[in-house]
C-alpha cells in the first residue's frame, strides 16, 4: 500500500508502483489524487493541458498508467518520498504543509518535547526564509507597473520572468 499526499488530500493507493524517480498510478488513481489525466494532447487538468516533451512520452505515460513524479517535476513542483517509498508527497500546497507540520509536531512530542517547546520553536522559525510563490512574484511585478509578465523558465523551485513596462 502506498500513501500519496496532494493538495486534494491523502490517498491510499494499493496498486501504485514507486521507485526513486517514478510513481506510477493507474489513470483513475492519478485523476482521483491529482485531477490530472492523460489525453492525446498531453496531460490535462480541466481545460489546462501540458504537452509532453517529444520523445519522452514513455517517462510520463505507459499504457493506462501515469508517472506522477515525472509530471510534478515537469511542472516544476516538488515530489518527495519516504525512505521506503511507501509515502509520497506531491506539491507544496497549504494542505500538504499542514499534514506534514502536524506529523512533525507529533514526532517531537513523542520524542519528549513539550507542546509548548514545539510551539515556541515554530513561532521562532515562522516567517524566516519564506519563499514567494510564482503567483506572488507575478503580482508583485504587475503591482510595480509591469503590464506583461511571463515566466519563461522553471526548474524545481526556481523561476525566471520577463517583465515589460
Amino acid at each position: 500500500m502506498t500513501t500519496v499526499l496532494t493538495d486534494a488530500g491523502e490517498f491510499e493507493v494499493p496498486d501504485a508502483a514507486g521507485s526513486d524517480g517514478a510513481l506510477w498510478l493507474s489513470g483513475r488513481e492519478a485523476e482521483d489524487a491529482t485531477g490530472w489525466v492523460a489525453k492525446s494532447e498531453g496531460i490535462c487538468k480541466g481545460d489546462i493541458c501540458v504537452p509532453l516533451p517529444p520523445g519522452r512520452e514513455q517517462e510520463f505515460v505507459r499504457g493506462s498508467r501515469l508517472n506522477l513524479v515525472a509530471l510534478w517535476r515537469h511542472l516544476g513542483q516538488p515530489a518527495v518520498h519516504s525512505d521506503r517509498g511507501h509515502v509520497w508527497v506531491l506539491g507544496a500546497s497549504a494542505r500538504v504543509d499542514d499534514v506534514l507540520t502536524a506529523n512533525y509536531h507529533r514526532l517531537k512530542v513523542g520524542n519528549g518535547y513539550s507542546p509548548d517547546d514545539v510551539n515556541r520553536k515554530r513561532l521562532a522559525l515562522e516567517g524566516v526564509l519564506v519563499p514567494l510563490t510564482a503567483e506572488w512574484n507575478e503580482r508583485l511585478l504587475l503591482g510595480a507597473g509591469f503590464h506583461t509578465v511571463d515566466c519563461f523558465w522553471a526548474w524545481g523551485p526556481f523561476r525566471a520572468w520577463v517583465a515589460v513596462k
